[in-house]
């Protein structure tokens, strides 16, 4: 086993006696764990920030745009209505021969009102006769209801308690139809259409489409709206940030009178914000880890301070300036070390624990810390990552790392003959 030199042996033990594991003074000691301190808790904070920003962006991606269309494609009826020799089918087997579309499911999408008593909300009205993305979201009995109901709807939890609906309630839907029939140049009228529907079953994604759409058969809406065929088909892709790319290749293939939309248009403006939301708040927590590095510079001009006397001993009993320099180096580290691992500890509890006492506090006092009318879902979600836990400790004890040099450097110009004139 490799053995230190005795003067790295003395540099490495009095670095470790500053650093307050075995302080000499009461005062030295509490500098130390005051640094120690304000590294811990930046660090928590900044492992349970970044935590729960990671838990917005894989919610967002994995339940809102997983639920959502990836891309969209319609056809332009302005230039040929009806469309009666049209068929979709042939449109599906063009999209499907793309390797990277996993789903391709026709549907009729129609704004309307949903009525039930005196209450009456506006929504869309999603008309497929499957719906694969929904089915984590409900309980085997409310699929089959569905299923076998012609006439059922599907419906989200917030929708259902705030109009006050359950399993098997009567409800009306209010279509707005365009009506080909009546036209004023080349805009068609719209006409309103009423069309009873039962509650069939009931999905929670928790997020902002639990209170703005509602599913029911095409077949349903077909004939209520006088539609013949699907309005267009949605698709699922591998890939999801690949879905404008996939796209613009899909359209290629079809006649011009096609386009299409992406999540991209209809959810991206949500994304950003929260990858930018991420980022900012990432980069604020950071400089409060690199605030509470100060406390480490300001500890250390404390102890070369203090230990100027000790420092000139140890200068005219042989150590030169390398070794001074690690002693403050070696005490600036471990607390910057040890303080970002007691802070990553703590950080992964409350990570761990957050959701679930989030919940049990909203249960306790009746109250909704995040609300779907402003935040895209609807509690706290928290997705904790070791890679990043371990940047963060890198990074803070990086931190005091560096900011070690400059109270060594310091405690190198002390002048041995200077402190010990008068001794």
């Amino acid at each position: 086993m490799k053995q230190f030199p005795v003067r790295d042996q003395v540099s490495w033990f009095v670095g470790f006696r500053y650093a307050g594991i075995e302080a000499e003074t009461h005062l030295l000691s509490f500098l130390a764990r005051v640094a120690m301190l304000g590294l811990v808790l930046g660090t928590a904070l900044l492992i349970t920030v970044l935590s729960v920003m990671n838990g917005f962006d894989r919610e967002l991606r994995e339940r809102i745009l997983n639920i959502v269309p990836h891309i969209s494609i319609y056809r332009d009826e302005s230039e040929r209505p009806g469309g009666n020799a049209f068929s979709w089918h042939d449109v599906e087997q063009s999209i499907k021969q793309n390797p990277e579309v996993l789903e391709v499911i026709p549907f009729i999408e129609v704004q309307g009102l949903l009525k039930s008593g005196e209450q009456a909300e506006p929504l869309l009205f999603y008309g497929v006769e499957n719906y694969p993305a929904l089915q984590d979201y409900l309980s085997d009995t409310d699929l089959k209801n569905w299923q076998g109901n012609p006439s059922g709807l599907l419906i989200g939890q917030h929708l259902a308690e705030k109009m006050h609906l359950h399993i098997n309630d009567e409800v009306i839907g209010i279509l707005s139809v365009n009506s080909s029939a009546q036209t004023t140049g080349n805009a068609a009228l719209s006409k309103m259409v009423l069309q009873r529907f039962q509650v069939s079953g009931i999905f929670d994604t928790k997020t902002e489409l639990d209170k703005a759409l509602v599913i029911s058969h095409q077949a349903v809406l077909e004939t209520a709206a006088g539609i013949v065929g699907p309005q267009g088909v949605r698709l699922r892709v591998k890939d999801l940030f690949r879905a404008p790319v996939i796209e613009w290749k899909i359209l290629q293939n079809l006649p011009e009178n096609f386009y299409g939309r992406n999540w991209s248009q209809t959810h991206g403006n949500l994304y950003e914000a929260v990858q930018m939301s991420r980022s900012l708040v990432s980069l604020l927590m950071f400089v409060i880890v690199a605030v509470a590095v100060f406390n480490v510079v300001s500890t250390l001009i404390l102890v070369v301070i203090e230990k100027k006397q000790a420092i000139a001993i140890l200068r005219v009993q042989g150590a030169n300036r390398k070794h001074i320099t690690k002693i403050f180096m070696v005490q600036g580290t471990l607390i910057g070390l040890i303080g970002s691992c007691i802070g990553a500890v703590i950080g992964i509890l409350i990570s761990l624990l957050l959701p679930s006492a989030v919940t049990f506090m909203e249960h306790a006092f009746h109250f909704q810390f995040l609300k779907t009318d402003v935040y895209p879902i609807s509690y706290i979600p928290a997705d904790l990552r070791l890679p990043q836990v371990g940047m963060v400790v890198f990074t803070a004890t990086l931190f005091s790392f560096v900011a070690s040099l400059y109270p060594a450097w310091r405690a190198t110009r002390v002048d041995p003959a200077q402190v010990l004139r008068y001794e």
